[in-house]
């Protein structure tokens, strides 16, 4: 395959011009690759420096903005170390979802090997329900 060069005057012919359209949308999808990369990592490079209040029960409110940048939402368990006078707060990784998408996209429970009653386990958790029902 000779080489991909322009020449004045004669212009390209079809072969040639196929082939610098293919090299031309690879640069850009590379380049477009990279700037989404470069960006994500500026936003996640841009530090957050913010006071925070604890209140009467000790707990603290994480911002909105680092809830949304760290994926956190209600129920996400996060690691505290106390590091020199400092405390770190590092999100743990969420355990793996116990259901599945089947092919006919329904949700399904992943095969786990052991054995599983329905009726038992939905009784336990409407006994559980009542009884934080009543705990209130």
């Amino acid at each position: 395959m000779p080489p991909l060069a322009f020449r004045p005057g004669k212009g390209f012919d079809a072969d040639q011009k196929a082939r610098w359209t293919a090299v031309a949308q690879i640069i850009y999808h590379i380049l477009f690759h990279n700037l989404i990369q470069y960006e994500a990592s500026l936003s996640m490079s841009t530090p957050i420096a913010r006071p925070l209040v604890i209140d009467s029960t000790g707990r603290i409110v994480l911002p909105s903005e680092v809830r949304r940048r760290l994926n956190l939402r209600a129920g996400s368990r996060l690691r505290l170390d106390v590091v020199a006078e400092r405390i770190e707060l590092t999100p743990e990784p969420e355990a793996e979802p116990d259901l599945r998408v089947s092919a006919t996209k329904r949700a399904v429970l992943r095969p786990t090997g052991r054995v599983f009653d329905a009726a038992v386990a939905t009784r336990a958790e409407r006994d559980a329900q009542a009884r934080r029902r009543r705990g209130r």
